[in-house]
Parts: structure tokens; C-alpha cells; sequence
């Protein structure tokens, strides 16, 4: 066939056979049927739902391309293996750890076990940072692939995409953190009851917090590398400065005005701590006891019952007025022994914390999530649709395909025998 043209390297040929084409009645038949086509589409009606389909940016509405893309998300977590047994190994293995580092500990009522406590629910908090930096390799894998190949192909959305990634963490954070919450809380031996309750629903609200700010900064993140370099950066701040490391009284004043009552943990220790040890009394063993020596000729009662509350009177259920700190006792030797609290609430007002505001501390941090997740989406359109757009190259000329012809070649300069021959040589 080339040689009959005369395409071939050594050819020539005498005709031009695209003018001879171009020429033919078969040509003309079919540019024919091709303006019969365009006529007939024309004069067609069309159906309101048909124009609104057509104008669609997307094959289906958003609430198709949720349900869809949410259900593969979930079946891909389901299926994805190594990522969910680390996840619930993770939970279970540090619930065991962390609990059994402080056995039986919310049922001793030294001051020791204060503060045990309050570690205890500090160590549960800090896990989240393993636990982030697992979940974000696998978003960023997702936000390439959609990327690469579901957003150019209109497969559906990014707000889509990035909720899929959000509501695809819920139930195995709430499964992982349960298994974490059961034997941390059981072999510390924290008060049951409502309380129980109300504990476990504190670490779900923490898992929606983590995963939901983990994912905000996944989403912008070239890497998994650069992506646990910011969740850490940004949670050393939330850590150090919750009043846990450093008590707050004891804080620069800088860093306390402003950044104890901004972190999250603040409010995530005020009540899981808080509902921990409100209301349960406190009894210092003989060593946390301040011995005094009270003045010659008077009692314990004398010497102290001005400003503080003898153990008597708490064993009998006696008065005991607000600003009386502590308790006191009278030892068998005749000296005084001091304790600095008396209950819970007197331990977390001497570290600025106040159990009964943990019910105001669920709304701010349920503020915290609702923001996460508006974080998430606001850094996804800025970095990963604006900005990117803003950088794309912008074509100059007029948009639009050229007229159907039935030759194909009316767009195209023709060449001429004589020019061929030229470029062949």
C-alpha cells in the first residue's frame, strides 16, 4: 500500500491521492450524512433533565458519590491487613502496658496515687502521636491516588475524597481505642459506674480529635516523612504546656496566660483526671505527713483547727467548711500530722483544675474536632486544588474542537506532491 502511494522511502506516484479523496463521491456521501447528523441534532428538543445531566461536572450527584466512595473506603480499611493489625495491636498493647504500670492505683487514696493518676491519663493521651503517624501514611496514599488518577478522570469530588478519609478512621478508632480503654481502665481500677461511662466516652471524643487533626495535616504533606515531622511539632506544644510536665503555677507567665488554656489536653486531663478523682477522699500514708510540734500546752485541735479539719471529724461526717485545706491529725506521740488534701478537688485546684466544669470541657473539645475537620478541608482546597491551580499553565487561544469534515483535513494545512518530495530528499 505505501508503495502504491508513494510513501515509501524509495516511491514516487504521479497522484495525489488525498485530492483524489477529497473528490470522490464517497467523500461527499459521507460529509453528507455528517451535516445530516449536525441538522438533525440541532433540531432535536431537549428535555430539561437531559440539559441539567449533560451540564454535570460529575457522572452522579454528591450523595451518590459519597455512599460510594465512603463504602470503599471502608472496605479498603477492612481489607487493608498490616495497617489495622498495628492499629489494634497498638491499642491493646499499650492499654496493657500503661494499666498495669499503675495496677490498682484509682483505688488508693494516697497522694501518691494522685499523681499516678494524673499519669496515668497523661501516658493514654501520648499514645495518640503513634498512633497518628500510622494512620497518615496511608490518607497520603490515598490523596495521590486521587490525585493522579480519580480527580483528573472526574471520578467524583474532593470534598468527597477528603470526607471519605475522615468518616473512613471512625469505626476502627472507636474499636482500636476501646480495646486501648478497657484494660487501662480496668486494671487501674477507676471508678465505675457513670463514671465508666463517661471516661470511655471521653477517649472516642479524643480518638475523633487526633485522627481528624492527623488528617488535616496528612492531606497537605508531600510525604509521610514531613507529615509526622508536623503532627509532632505542633503536639509537643499541646503536651508540654496541658500542666501535666510542668505544673501550671510553675510555667513562664508567657506560655501560661495564653498557651495552657489553648491546648487541647487542658481540657481532655481537667476531665478525664477530674472524673477520676472528684469527690474520693484522700488519706496520706505515714510518710506524706507533715510532722509538727504544736506550742507547749495546746492540742492538735487548738493548734490547727483554725484553718484546717481534724480526721475525726471527716471519719464522723462532721462540718467541714470550703476553706479549710487538708486535714490534720494527732499521732500517738503527741505531734501533729499534716495533710496538704483532703479530697480530689483539693489535688486539681492546686493545679488549676476544676472537675466540675468537665461538662463545658466536652463542648470545647467536640470545638476542637468540628474545627480539625473544617482544618482539613480548608488546607486540602489550598494546597492541593487553589494553590496547585494557580501553577497550572493557562492555554491562550480559542477553546473548542474544529468542524467535523469528512476528510478530517480541513484544519490542517494540505501538502503538495512537490512538498513531500522535498521533505523525503
Amino acid at each position: 500500500m505505501l508503495e502504491v502511494i508513494g510513501a515509501g522511502a524509495s516511491s514516487t506516484t504521479k497522484q495525489d491521492w488525498h485530492s483524489l479523496y477529497k473528490e470522490s463521491p464517497m467523500a461527499t456521501q459521507l460529509q453528507h450524512d455528517l451535516e445530516g447528523i449536525a441538522k438533525e441534532s440541532s433540531a432535536r428538543e431537549v428535555r430539561p433533565e437531559d440539559e441539567k445531566r449533560g451540564s454535570r461536572q460529575y457522572a452522579v450527584g454528591t450523595m451518590t458519590q459519597l455512599r460510594l466512595v465512603i463504602g470503599r473506603q471502608l472496605t479498603f480499611q477492612h481489607r487493608n491487613v498490616t495497617y489495622m493489625d498495628a492499629k489494634i495491636g497498638l491499642n491493646l498493647l499499650a492499654g496493657l502496658f500503661i494499666g498495669s504500670s499503675f495496677w490498682a492505683q484509682g483505688q488508693n487514696l494516697s497522694v501518691a496515687s494522685l499523681q499516678n493518676k494524673l499519669f496515668a491519663v497523661f501516658m493514654a493521651l501520648v499514645i495518640s502521636t503513634s498512633l497518628a503517624q500510622q494512620l497518615q501514611p496511608v490518607i497520603i496514599n490515598l490523596r495521590s491516588l486521587y490525585e493522579v488518577r480519580e480527580r483528573p478522570s472526574k471520578m467524583y469530588s474532593w470534598p468527597v475524597a477528603v470526607t471519605a478519609y475522615l468518616i473512613g478512621e471512625v469505626p476502627w478508632n472507636l474499636i482500636g481505642s476501646t480495646l486501648f480503654w478497657a484494660p487501662w481502665f480496668w486494671m487501674i481500677r477507676f471508678p465505675g459506674g457513670q463514671r465508666a461511662v463517661f471516661n470511655w466516652g471521653l477517649i472516642q471524643i479524643f480518638s475523633l480529635y487526633w485522627s481528624t487533626f492527623a488528617t488535616a495535616l496528612a492531606v497537605i504533606s508531600p510525604n509521610p516523612l514531613i507529615a509526622s515531622v508536623l503532627f509532632s511539632t505542633f503536639f509537643s506544644f499541646v503536651i508540654i504546656f496541658c500542666g501535666v510536665v510542668q505544673p501550671p503555677p510553675q510555667l513562664p507567665y508567657f506560655w501560661r496566660v495564653w498557651m495552657f488554656p489553648l491546648s487541647p489536653f487542658t481540657y481532655l486531663v481537667e476531665t478525664l483526671v477530674g472524673n477520676a478523682v472528684t469527690g474520693i477522699p484522700v488519706r496520706c500514708t505515714q510518710s506524706e505527713l507533715n510532722i509538727l510540734q504544736p506550742p507547749q500546752g495546746q492540742s492538735c485541735d487548738q493548734y490547727l483547727g483554725g484553718f484546717s479539719t481534724s480526721l475525726d471529724t471527716l471519719n464522723s461526717g462532721g462540718a467541714v467548711t470550703a476553706i479549710d485545706s487538708g486535714y490534720f491529725q494527732t499521732l500517738s506521740n503527741g505531734q501533729c500530722g499534716y495533710c496538704q488534701f483532703r479530697d480530689g478537688d483539693q489535688f486539681l485546684a492546686s493545679v488549676q483544675l476544676d472537675a466540675s466544669l468537665r461538662y463545658r470541657d466536652i463542648g470545647i473539645l467536640l470545638a476542637y474536632v468540628i474545627f480539625n475537620v473544617f482544618l482539613a478541608y480548608s488546607l486540602f482546597f489550598l494546597f492541593r486544588i487553589g494553590f496547585k491551580s494557580s501553577k497550572a499553565p493557562k492555554v491562550k487561544g480559542k477553546v473548542g474542537a474544529a468542524p467535523i469534515s469528512a476528510t478530517g483535513q480541513d484544519h490542517v494545512k494540505e501538502e503538495t506532491p512537490d512538498k513531500r518530495a522535498v521533505e523525503s530528499q
